[in-house]
């Protein structure tokens, strides 16, 4: 079962969450990740507005690096090589 563990960080000023997965439930959030990452990229080009186009971006970016930070963890956990570069 997956836990919160809500914690203020120090490098920004909102909050951290530690959330604790299975290996499938990780495995299966990092291709929901993956998959919505690239449905993004297409909704960026299509954007018609600047202010919205931007918006979006900046949750692709940030959408991005969970990805990575999410592929690296399972890669060390599981002793695989899993691709960690974002799509």
């Amino acid at each position: 079962m997956a836990t919160l563990d809500p914690k203020p960080t120090e490098r920004r000023n909102d909050l951290a969450v530690d959330l604790a997965l299975t290996a499938q439930e990780g495995e299966d959030l990092r291709l929901m990740l993956e998959s919505d990452l690239a449905d993004l990229s297409v909704e960026i080009a299509h954007t018609d507005s600047y202010d919205f186009r931007e918006e979006l971006k900046e949750k692709r970016a940030r959408l991005r690096e969970v990805f990575c930070r999410l592929s690296a963890t399972l890669s060390v956990a599981t002793g695989g090589g899993r691709h960690t570069e974002a799509p």
